[in-house]
């Protein structure tokens, strides 16, 4: 994986967009527009969580 402020990377199948970059941060997270999706929920994370 090659590392910067913007970069990819495959979790899985589902390829993944790594952000480091603040004000491109503060773009995405704002989502006026919804061009952007929060990820699935993975009811397996919520429950390794508790335990």
């Amino acid at each position: 994986m090659i590392t910067g402020k913007v970069s990819a990377f495959w979790f899985g199948t589902t390829p993944r967009v790594l952000v480091c970059d603040p004000d491109m941060m503060k773009k995405i997270l704002s989502n006026k527009f919804g061009h952007f999706q929060n990820p699935p929920f993975n009811p397996h994370i919520n429950q390794a969580s508790i335990t």
